[in-house]
């Protein structure tokens, strides 16, 4: 088996991201930029642990299923701005998120951005629901 990396991953007929352990290929570890254009969700655990992730682009994406991008530690800039559901631990561990905006989210679930360190500006205008430990360790 050869490893390789990828730059930028432009998946623009993928809809759904599944499971990491039902994807059919291995690289999505050494993945540093990727972009679903037309995705309408990430599966649970679909990106855990992708280290050298720094940036998704999903702009379609209406939910994210629980952690999905669990302890992806050097991812920076996220783009889900169709986004309504993130679920438990989604994006906990990330630990250089930045800056967040889900124009639309309505639920956060649990731990959903538990120990995102870097968090300094958060924007989630049409939440309703926040789930236990959201946002613990965080700023």
């Amino acid at each position: 088996l050869q490893h390789f990396r990828i730059a930028h991953a432009l998946l623009q007929q993928i809809f759904q991201v599944v499971h990491k352990s039902k994807v059919g290929f291995l690289v999505v570890y050494i993945v540093t930029i990727a972009s679903f254009p037309i995705c309408t969700e990430i599966g649970y655990a679909a990106f855990s642990g992708c280290t050298s992730l720094s940036q998704i682009y999903a702009p379609q994406c209406t939910s994210i299923s629980g952690a999905a991008f669990y302890s992806c530690r050097n991812l920076v800039s996220v783009d889900f701005s169709m986004c309504t559901t993130i679920e438990n631990a989604a994006f906990s561990g990330c630990s250089t998120l930045s800056d967040l905006s889900f124009p639309i989210c309505q639920t956060i679930g649990s731990y959903a951005f538990y120990h995102c360190d870097a968090l300094r500006s958060i924007l989630f205008p049409s939440c309703i629901t926040i789930g236990s430990y959201a946002f613990v360790y965080v700023l």
